[in-house]
């Protein structure tokens, strides 16, 4: 719960009475670490508890849920006396009091500090709620598809996820000190986000950061080079907080294996990460669509989808009808989903107008700010778009939006979906902001379930805790369309795609992707539009007879 009252709450908590005494004497810098913790802690348990709308749930389950993450990270059970304490606790005031015994009961544990404390404890709220709510960071300069990639679209091993967040956190409580890098040392790129400065320069996943600027990145200098690399400052400008980072060129000095020392120098331009890949990319940094140019086949790949991407696959398609393509390949496989409304945007280019895209079913229609029903209008412009061939392919890594595509155009039988069943994620997020104790942004947020997204027909598309292989989940390919494969030949392929999407413009370097033999699922998929082609030829001849 946020307000002005919220203060009058902490006050009278850390108050409070002998009935809620503290244990005898406690540490002094544990005692303060768990006001400052329960500061942060329950505030965000009030809000969520607001927010989430998939189920009732109460800011008590929520705290006794994170109570118990915390606990058991630090290998204890959480006491029952606490847990009844919080059944009695029946204001924030009285919360608070509980969370701050519950912290001090623990003692000093050294990993235990306040920041990561709270990204402990607010990961724990998913045993109340979801596995798909928790922590994010929400600064504008980080695109959807990663946290920690500087605002120049790497990421570095171990500076990812908790880690990550519990750093950002750390950092602005922390003032100026330095605390320990969350990256492991050396420094090894694990992602390059295609579109970044990263990407364009021709930094690759493997690559060992040696230098930042004039800088080496040795076992004394990385933890201060890194906080100088993140700088993580927050403008207090919008809800979230906005992550800031100077608008400066940084170089790099980078070891690559097989090859001699590698520099880049990268300025942060708030950049457009890419989501919308074609079969090989021009000198212009352009994709071309075409993958079989004498049966005239066009092919896209849908990554994140971002708000972006909608505008750049009409633009895709719209150029694959201009040079007279006679079929689709749209290949969703590994796409992680993303926002509705490109979602939205991508499906109404290839539906004719009218048509239902998804429809959203949520408690709490107040706190959803977008449609309740999705309906195509574009077309494509003209009835070529949506009377083109069409083949998709999906895969068990087809997630959130990418499944909401296939979903609609498979019910309004637009095309041949093949590949595999996909994940089965078909929530509607929101995102509570998180604030310090004082009340001041901190840059991260905290998703929350507030609905689900159905299909055109009105069918469950999302796979619960406890659904069966029989129950309606996710995207089924068409009957005799699957193409089962084994977990390492997916991820193989996946990171070779990422490899090949990551890769800039007039690179000579030749990764595996560029053989179309590497990917059977994909040419199966052009020779199954091949024959949809044949036909579709076949019965309009046939009708002109």
């Amino acid at each position: 719960m946020s307000g002005p009252g919220l203060g009058v709450w902490i006050a009278l908590a850390l108050a409070a009475g002998p009935q809620n005494a503290k244990p005898d004497q406690p540490d002094a810098s544990v005692a303060r670490d768990a006001e400052l913790f329960a500061r942060m802690i329950v505030p965000l348990a009030e809000d969520v508890a607001q927010a989430y709308s998939l189920r009732p749930v109460t800011s008590r389950e929520l705290l006794e849920a994170g109570l118990k993450e915390l606990y058991e990270s630090a290998g204890r059970k959480l006491p029952p006396e606490l847990t009844k304490r919080l059944d009695g606790a029946t204001d924030p005031a009285a919360f608070l009091s509980v969370v701050v015994d519950a912290r001090v009961s623990l003692g000093k544990v050294d990993e235990l500090t306040v920041p990561r404390a709270f990204v402990v404890a607010a990961k724990g709220f998913t045993r109340a709620t979801d596995a798909f709510c928790g922590l994010s960071l929400r600064g504008n300069t980080s695109p959807m598809s990663s946290d920690a990639e500087f605002g120049l679209g790497f990421e570095l091993d171990g500076a990812t996820g908790e880690a990550w967040l519990t750093y950002v956190l750390g950092t602005q409580m922390a003032n100026q000190a330095v605390i320990p890098s969350p990256a492991s040392f050396p420094w090894h790129v694990t992602r390059v986000i295609p579109g970044s400065p990263a990407s364009r320069a021709g930094m690759r996943v493997g690559d060992v950061v040696t230098h930042v600027g004039e800088q080496v990145v040795d076992a004394k200098s990385h933890n201060s080079l890194f906080r100088l690399l993140a700088a993580p400052t927050v403008s207090p400008m919008a809800q979230f907080g906005q992550i800031e980072r100077p608008t400066t060129a940084t170089s790099f000095r980078v070891k690559r294996e097989g090859a001699a020392v590698a520099e880049f120098k990268l300025l942060r331009d708030g950049y457009t990460p890419e989501s919308i890949f074609g079969v090989t990319r021009r000198e212009n940094g352009l994709w071309d669509f075409l993958i079989d140019r004498e049966a005239k086949i066009g092919y896209v790949r849908v990554g994140v989808v971002e708000p972006p991407a909608g505008g750049a696959f009409e633009e895709a398609v719209t150029g694959l009808i201009q040079g007279g393509a006679a079929g689709l390949v749209l290949d969703l496989r590994w796409c992680p989903g993303g926002y509705i409304n490109p979602a939205v945007s991508i499906t109404d280019v290839l539906l004719p107008p009218g048509k239902v895209i998804v429809n959203i079913q949520t408690r709490k229609p107040e706190q959803f700010s977008g449609q309740p029903v999705y309906v195509s209008k574009f077309g494509g412009g003209t009835d070529v778009f949506y009377k083109l061939p069409l083949v998709v392919l999906v895969n068990h890594e087809t997630t959130g939006g990418g499944e909401m595509i296939a979903a609609a155009l498979q019910d309004h039988g637009r095309g041949l979906i093949v590949g595999q069943r996909t994940f089965g994620k078909a929530n509607v997020m929101n995102v509570v902001a998180v604030s310090l104790a004082d009340g001041s942004p901190t840059g991260l947020g905290f998703r929350v379930s507030t609905g689900f997204t159905l299909r055109p027909n009105g069918k469950n598309r999302h796979r619960f805790a406890d659904s069966k292989p029989g129950d309606p989940w996710g995207v089924k390919p068409n009957r005799g369309f699957e193409m089962p494969t084994t977990p390492d030949l997916s991820a193989r392929l996946r990171a070779e795609a990422e490899q090949f999407a990551a890769r800039p413009a007039g690179s000579r370097n030749a990764v595996p992707y560029d053989d179309p033999l590497e990917d059977p699922q994909r040419l199966m998929a052009v020779r199954y539009l091949k024959e949809l082609i044949r036909a579709a030829d076949k019965k309009s001849s046939g009708e002109k007879k």
